[in-house]
């Protein structure tokens, strides 16, 4: 009995600060635990520039109709998408499936052998298309290495 007596004067003793932030606590870990999670798309999409994801919208709703998926795109800083991007490819921790890389940013994505780069190799896919021939092969230096595109 004195146990409790004690703990309860203890408990009157507090602030009405530290039951505000016992409180906010609670009903924010309730908050939490009752929360529906969001409807997350099939697909992530990283840019770094709002008028990128604009320019880029009309192509996401033309890709989920025709394959039936769900992109969603984020808009993030470049320092943002260099710094989840290197900690993915490096640290494999999770990524999205498309990141739009600043030039000046990809060749840190580069570093190491080719087997290590966290980007898909497109040569083959180019050649099989017919597209590799079509670009001006100077402006794929930043996304290539050895002869390989990424």
């Amino acid at each position: 009995m004195h146990r409790l007596t004690n703990t309860i004067l203890a408990l009157r003793a507090l602030s009405s600060g530290v039951w505000v932030i016992a409180c906010l606590l609670i009903l924010s870990t309730l908050l939490i635990l009752v929360r529906k999670p969001s409807d997350q798309g099939d697909l992530q999409f990283w840019v770094y520039s709002p008028e990128h994801a604009k320019m880029y919208v009309p192509m996401i709703e033309r890709y989920e109709q025709s394959n039936d998926v769900k992109l969603d795109i984020t808009i993030m800083s470049n320092a943002a998408i260099q710094s989840r991007m290197m900690s993915g490819f490096f640290g494999g921790l999770p990524t999205a499936d498309l990141i739009e890389v600043e030039k000046a940013v990809a060749p840190q994505a580069f570093m190491g052998p080719i087997e290590a780069i966290g980007f898909t190799d497109l040569t083959d896919m180019l050649v099989q298309e017919g597209l590799l021939e079509q670009f001006n092969q100077p402006s794929l230096n930043p996304w290539s290495v050895d002869g390989r595109v990424f």
